[in-house]
């Protein structure tokens, strides 16, 4: 799909309905998707939140941001919550839910309204087993006017859940601005901010540390190379913040790799910390369309990933990116292999996956594919 801004002006009034705008992926597309489409047309776009705004608020720009602070544990749902959304639909054309929770809210404050209601799916959601769960999911794919899930592989799973044939499920794979570099002297000062020493080799993920993202197997593959070809050069840095982090901290302490791993915590603004990466690794066990990988390769930062999600077709079958072993007893060797052969051969990676990027991953291409949806596209 295309659409040309320049002759063709924005005309539905969308709200955004995620559970939160804690730092996370799909939060950070609702923002990013909010702002571009508010800066083609002042006022278009809005969210809404059913619990707590969070972090990310702070970056919308000229946007409301309404926080429902739905009591979720109500059963079977806060009706306070779905009248207050019911309120705040009356005033716009059509409203995109994010993930299961917000796709019930949303189906049930639009009923009779004459919202369009589009809703996607950004990973394989975890709520599909159980007789409720199967009621409520085979209810809100009925009443969803357009599903869409992020990856084909997302799709394969929800289609069933959703009680719909496949093709009935939009997959619409999402996208990401340009990467805004920074000078080296700039990248210098990133590293001295966090305590990373200049010169050495940064292998580095960004991300919310979460059990599903698996960075305790990064953990153990760096103390791994560490005992068998020591490089005191050679250092893991996370960005991000989350549950996981104690245990992780406990890991690093345990294997004795304090001086060799950086826990930045969570940063405003993450994406400048590809500028200093030499290989950014994505390590999870379940992925829908990473927005972290993508923006590596915006940044032309070579990538290695696990085989989850669509994130070998991301990386062109291994053309554009590395495959990560499924046995991650060898991701020792291969990382010390990769670390061996030096920084120009992982350039040329990091190219083919920016002119990737560049070709399928654009976030105007994704915005201009919901914006069919909006207008009642099928």
């Amino acid at each position: 799909f295309q659409v040309d801004w320049n002759v063709c002006a924005v005309t539905a009034r969308v709200c955004h309905l995620a559970i939160s705008l804690a730092p996370g992926g799909l939060e950070q597309l609702v923002v990013n998707w909010t702002n571009a489409r508010n800066a083609r047309q002042a006022g278009s776009t809005q969210i809404c939140t059913l619990d707590e705004g969070g972090a990310l608020q702070r970056q919308v720009k000229d946007a409301e941001v309404s926080a429902l602070q739905a009591r979720r544990g109500r059963f079977p749902w806060d009706r306070r919550a779905v009248s207050r959304l019911r309120q705040i639909l009356a005033d716009v054309d059509v409203v995109h839910s994010h993930n299961l929770a917000a796709q019930q809210y949303a189906v049930l404050a639009s009923r009779r309204l004459g919202v369009r209601h589009v809703h996607t799916e950004h990973g394989s959601n975890p709520h599909t087993g159980g007789r409720i769960n199967q009621v409520r999911l085979h209810y809100v794919g009925r009443k969803t006017d357009a599903l869409v899930c992020v990856s084909q592989d997302t799709a394969l799973k929800m289609a069933p859940a959703w009680a719909v044939p496949r093709e009935c499920v939009h997959v619409i794979t999402n996208g990401v601005s340009a990467h805004v570099p920074l000078s080296g002297s700039d990248q210098e000062q990133l590293k001295a901010t966090h305590g990373i020493p200049s010169g050495a080799f940064v292998l580095g993920s960004v991300g919310r540390l979460s059990r599903e993202k698996r960075y305790d197997r990064l953990i153990r593959a760096l103390a791994e190379m560490r005992r068998h070809a020591p490089r005191p050069d050679v250092v893991l840095v996370l960005v991000g913040d989350g549950p996981e982090r104690p245990a992780l901290e406990g890991l690093v302490s345990e294997l004795n790799l304090a001086p060799h791993v950086f826990f930045c915590g969570y940063q405003e603004n993450a994406r400048s910390f590809l500028n200093v990466f030499d290989l950014f690794l994505l390590s999870s066990e379940t992925e829908g369309m990473p927005v972290a990988l993508l923006e590596a390769m915006a940044a032309g930062c070579p990538v290695g990933i696990t085989n989850v999600g669509d994130c070998l077709d991301v990386i062109d079958g291994g053309n554009a990116g590395i495959l990560l072993p499924d046995d991650e007893a060898m991701w020792p060797e291969l990382l010390a292999e990769l670390v061996a052969g030096g920084r120009e051969a992982l350039l040329r990676v990091g190219a083919a996956g920016l002119q990737r990027l560049e070709t399928h991953y654009q976030e105007s291409a994704t915005l201009d594919a919901y914006e069919h949806l909006y207008g009642g596209d099928s």
